[in-house]
């Protein structure tokens, strides 16, 4: 049977009404609950990128619904597919929680930016971390993240690139990428499962 919710007041402010199956509320309460439906809400949002050759992430008109993916629920895509080959350059900080890059394009990290990954990298294409001068970052979240497509993560810039996670005993399970270059895996909190090939970087 539905419950019935009242609300009633008397000269003194609500009071409660209890009996089978219904619940009152104080008129307080019943505000509460109203201002927390109304409140605006954060959804996680597919981005798939839609623009020619080269770009910045930043560029909400470059990502299909336009925007800009910077939540631990979005997913960004390049380029979902095209036959173009895309390179974007990630010139903010950014938070995702599964990024995707395919056959023949590439996500370059910008010096001194991080991308914060929370889930998954299916990666066909290039991830590159391209410091100059400043730490550069894939910044790993959650207990474990996955690294699948067969493309290279590669750390193309100084020995300030770094891979790093924040829990202790977090997990990358490196499916079947090439991670190469020169630059850190780790800050003695990442356990590598590597099922692919990490030919010539330093662990620290």
């Amino acid at each position: 049977m539905p419950t019935a919710i009242r609300c009633h007041k008397s000269g003194t402010g609500a009071r409660i009404l209890r009996s089978k199956n219904v619940v009152s509320f104080t008129l307080g309460t019943l505000r509460s609950i109203v201002v927390a439906l109304m409140a605006p809400r954060a959804f996680a949002t597919d981005y798939t990128w839609n623009d020619g050759t080269i770009g910045f992430w930043n560029a909400a008109g470059n990502w299909t619904p336009s925007g800009v993916p910077n939540s631990s629920g979005d997913s960004a895509k390049i380029d979902g597919g095209n036959a173009q080959h895309t390179t974007v350059t990630l010139n903010i900080t950014a938070t995702v929680g599964t990024l995707m890059i395919n056959s023949g394009d590439e996500l370059d990290i910008g010096d001194a930016q991080t991308l914060f990954v929370s889930q998954a990298i299916v990666n066909s294409g290039t991830l590159a971390i391209l410091s100059t001068a400043n730490t550069t970052r894939l910044h790993l979240g959650g207990a474990s993240v996955s690294l699948s497509g067969g493309g290279t993560v590669a750390l193309a810039g100084t020995s300030t690139d770094l891979i790093r996670a924040d829990s202790v005993n977090f997990r990358l399970v490196n499916v079947d990428n090439t991670i190469e270059g020169h630059g850190q895996i780790g800050n003695g909190v990442i356990n590598v499962d590597n099922q692919g090939s990490a030919p010539a970087v330093a662990a620290a």
